[in-house]
């Protein structure tokens, strides 16, 4: 028997689904093993009260970066599906253009603002939710986008300051252990967004393909 259109599409979904979840999934426990580190490093650094962190933090943005790299390609490919599958629908009022909704994650400012938005209207719209409530808070995305910025901007001050260190005569004097700690944090902050996106990632597919058709939720 040869799939519907409807099929294929939720079919396409399910798939990037999958990868994103796994790809997010390896984020998280990188990010945990990181974490874990960076507490052993804080310990170390507050019971001899010397820093290793501008010596320690290349090596942990660079492991960070590899399956944060890969996760949010994972990510994109997954939101454009999504975000086309309503569209396919031919449902109204929809804000956000899959291609606009995938690419805005790498936007300089849009970055910060879009992605959230996004799937704000996607997690609503996918469950059901008419063209005014598209912008109805959502708990999980709520934390997942909260903890992701916080994380992201703590991660980048700790970047910009060691960066001023190496490669100025500038050096911002901290106690030992401060940076560490603030380290940690945004590791934390980080798997805690992953945690959060994995669900949301799981919920909104679910949400799509428990539909005869998409159309049939929002009338």
């Amino acid at each position: 028997m040869t799939a519907t259109p409807h099929q294929a599409r939720m079919a396409s979904l399910r798939t990037r689904s999958a990868v994103a979840r796994v790809f997010i999934g390896l984020f998280l426990v990188v990010d945990l093993l990181l974490a874990l580190f960076a507490a052993l490093l804080l310990y170390r650094e507050v019971t001899t009260r010397i820093s290793f962190f501008m010596v320690a933090l290349p090596g942990f943005l660079f492991l960070i970066a590899l399956p944060l790299l890969a996760s949010g390609l994972a990510l994109m490919v997954w939101v454009h599906r999504a975000h086309d599958n309503l569209r396919a629908e031919t449902l109204e009022g929809l804000n956000f253009a899959p291609g606009w909704a995938a690419t805005s994650f790498v936007i300089p400012v849009a970055g910060l603002i879009v992605p959230f938005q996004a799937m704000r209207e996607l997690w609503n719209r996918s469950h059901g939710e008419p063209e005014h409530f598209a912008r109805v808070s959502v708990d999980k995305v709520s934390s997942w986008w909260t903890c992701y910025v916080a994380g992201t901007l703590i991660l980048g001050a700790l970047t910009v300051l060691t960066a001023l260190d190496r490669l100025t005569p500038f050096v911002l004097m901290t106690p030992p252990g401060v940076n560490g700690l603030f380290l940690l944090l945004a590791l934390l902050l980080l798997g805690g967004s992953a945690l959060y996106l994995w669900r949301i990632v799981g919920a909104i597919t679910l949400a799509q393909q428990n539909v005869t058709r998409v159309t049939g939720t929002f009338d």
